[in-house]
């Protein structure tokens, strides 16, 4: 017997709690699970965040800003999935990604470059490295990223076929039709 939440918030009995952890063990190993596209970007983030942590622990910043650049595409490209398609998502993402990364090589090399002095020129009145953070990367490149993201959510992802089929579907469930 698999106990339910109810009954192990109830009696917490520790065999009990064994013999449920082994029993979940045994049908996640013993089956062959499916795991969509969606699942798999989900697991692919899970990783990039441990190794965003393990980065921060050991002072990689450099890397961290890539490794952030790449979980923020992956959300990205989560957001812009269609029933486990990537569509207009896979370009999108590589496009904002590789932004993100030459945003990210420039301002490390302006840091390594003027390291504790003040450069001898500034571009728009800025350090060379805070203009690539605020103005090119920020500016040029969530602006263009969140406006593409509204307009592939118009054309792609809630189009006005999509809509129609939701309707219909609605339309079935409420007179008694149920169509999987």
């Amino acid at each position: 017997m698999i106990p339910n939440s109810t009954t192990l918030l109830l009696y917490p009995d520790v065999n009990m709690l064994t013999s449920h952890f082994k029993s979940c063990l045994i049908l996640l190993f013993s089956e062959v699970v499916e795991i969509s596209l969606r699942e798999k970007v989900l697991a692919v983030n899970g990783v990039v965040m441990l190794l965003m942590l393990l980065t921060a622990f050991t002072n990689s910043w450099q890397i961290l800003g890539y490794l952030v650049g790449l979980s923020l595409t992956l959300w990205l490209v989560l957001g812009v999935m269609r029933e486990n398609e990537l569509g207009p998502a896979s370009w999108l993402g590589a496009m904002l990604f590789a932004f993100w990364a030459v945003c990210i090589t420039l301002i490390f090399r302006y840091w390594a470059e003027f390291r504790g002095q003040f450069p001898d020129f500034t571009v728009a009145g800025m350090h060379p490295g805070f203009f690539v953070l605020f103005p090119v990367m920020w500016l040029l490149l969530f602006i263009p990223g969140t406006l593409s993201y509204a307009l592939l959510f118009d054309r792609w992802i809630l189009s006005d076929e999509t809509w129609n089929e939701f309707k219909t579907r609605v339309r079935e469930i409420e007179g008694g039709e149920i169509s999987e």
